[in-house]
Parts: structure tokens; sequence; C-alpha cells
């Protein structure tokens, strides 16, 4: 009599992934769950950035990088899985030109064109005239600052995350002056 013996290979995971919500944070979240054998429980073992490590089938906190887990059943046999955490690059812009000055004074349909990259979107820019000190705020579309009014204003560029309070929020600030 013979018999033939194969390893369980029905072991699998299943997986969630949540990435870093802004530059810099450590805000990310994964999580596995040992299925397709009989043969529980399951331990993990994960290995990622910085040395880190964790028995735990949720690892988070993490910041932007690549994580392994590997997931064993009672009989040891296992699975392997890479997960690559993402984060958002770092938000930068250049103020390129004016696009459109004011058509009339007060009109404030002034337009002024930024290069914007990183972050994440919507952005948006907030001008201070420099003489008044009158704030505007308008978001930022096709890299156009739309509804800007005649005078010299200091911009600001922020990103959707600036209310979140695991971002720490980056202000970048350029001056431009036009008039009607």
């Amino acid at each position: 009599m013979t018999a033939n013996i194969f390893p369980d290979s029905n072991t699998s995971i299943y997986y969630g992934t949540w990435n870093v919500s802004c530059y810099g944070a450590n805000d990310a979240t994964l999580y596995v769950v040992g299925d397709g054998t009989d043969h529980g429980p399951f331990t993990y073992q994960w290995v990622g950035p910085n040395g880190f490590t964790s028995n735990n089938d949720t690892i988070s906190s993490l910041y932007a990088g690549l994580y392994s887990v590997t997931v064993f059943d009672s009989n040891y046999c296992s699975v392997n899985r890479s997960f690559n955490v993402t984060s958002p690059l770092p938000l930068e812009y250049t103020t390129i030109r004016v696009d459109r000055h004011e058509s009339c004074e007060g009109s404030c349909n002034g337009q002024v064109i930024l290069d914007v990259t990183g972050g994440t979107v919507p952005y948006t820019g907030t001008s201070t005239n420099i003489s008044s000190g009158v704030v505007l705020s308008s978001v930022i579309r096709d890299s156009v600052l739309p509804n800007m009014c005649s005078g010299t204003w200091n911009i600001s560029v922020t990103d959707t995350n600036v209310r979140d309070p695991i971002c720490t929020p980056i202000f970048f600030t350029a001056s431009i002056s036009f008039f009607v």
C-alpha cells in the first residue's frame, strides 16, 4: 500500500490597508486574516522599515514603507504577503505668473497660475493683501487661483489635510503684485 501525503496548500490571507494620509505622518493601518484551512489558530509575524516587528493580525501607526507578514497555521504551513504603504509627496508650489489681471477695480476676477505638486487634492489658496490685510480663500482648479483683486498679496497653499489633526499643515508663502 502506498500513501501520498501533500502539504496543505490552501492557507490564504485576506487583508485590508489604509495608507498614510499626509506626508510624514504615521497613521497607516494593515490587517490580515488567515483562512483556507482548518488548522487554526493562526499566528502572525510582521516585519517592516526601521526594525518594525509585530505578532498581531492588525498593525497601525505605520509610516510609509514596505511591510511583510507571514501567517502560520497550527501545522506551521505558511503564506507570506508584502504591502507597500504609501504616503503623499510633500506639498510644494511655485507661483508661475499672473494669468489675468482684474478687469475693473473691485471686480476681483484676476487669476494667478500656480504649479502645485504633492500633498492631497483639493488644494486651497489663501491670499492676504499686504496693505489692507484682506484675506481671500479659493480652491485651486487646474493650477489656477481665481478671484484675485488688484494689489500685492501673500499666497499660501494648503491641501485637503490641513484640518486633519494627525497632519501638520504645511504653508508656503509667495508674494505677487498685479493691478488693473
